[in-house]
């Protein structure tokens, strides 16, 4: 059970309609020509605007949870038979390419803990891409003087409703640490 299991009930309703990145996405796999990987692809927030614009696309995420939430919404386009769903951890192994694309998106690497795990992470996705294929990785570009303010208290940072129309306050804390180039947040 990956610790991304937990969160999947909660991310549709926190994140599943941010679609400004779509567009831009969608060119870039147009112009790499050939089948496009989403690594850490959640729910399938890509998958399925990627697939319904003709797109060879497959996902892979640790999170079975996060999968299933994939197959249904993948299912529920029309879309299922045409994406390829992969459960596995891309610190450990590369996908199956060779892919002209590789998405990482919105902020998903950063979940990736250690300088260890990043490196592995991003020699997995090298080794599936074609010669020549392209990374797009969407990392947050921090503002440190923010960050420098930060505590580790918890602050409400949203208020989002669940499709069974359960509310639910999204609580954050930062603990970050400047020298080492890391911040950990703990979301409640």
């Amino acid at each position: 059970m990956s610790q991304f299991d937990a969160f999947a009930r909660y991310y549709d309703a926190d994140y599943g309609t941010v679609a400004d990145d779509v567009p831009f996405y969608r060119e870039l796999a147009r112009r790499s020509g050939g089948r496009v990987l989403e690594v850490m692809c959640g729910s399938g927030r890509l998958l399925v605007p990627l697939a319904q614009a003709g797109l060879r696309v497959a996902g892979i995420d640790i999170s079975g949870a996060m999968l299933s939430r994939a197959r249904t919404r993948l299912q529920a386009a029309g879309l299922l038979d045409r994406v390829d769903l992969m459960e596995g951890d891309i610190c450990t192994a590369a996908p199956q390419g060779p892919f002209g694309l590789a998405i990482v998106a919105i902020n998903s690497f950063m979940h990736l803990g250690s300088a260890a795990e990043q490196l592995a992470a991003l020699g997995h996705i090298r080794e599936a891409l074609r010669p020549g294929g392209l990374l797009a990785l969407d990392l947050f570009n921090p503002d440190l003087r923010a960050l420098a303010n930060e505590n580790g208290a918890l602050a409400l940072d949203k208020t989002f409703t669940l499709p069974d129309g359960t509310r639910v306050q999204k609580f954050v804390a930062q603990q970050p640490n400047l020298a080492a180039q890391t911040n950990h947040v703990t979301f409640i």
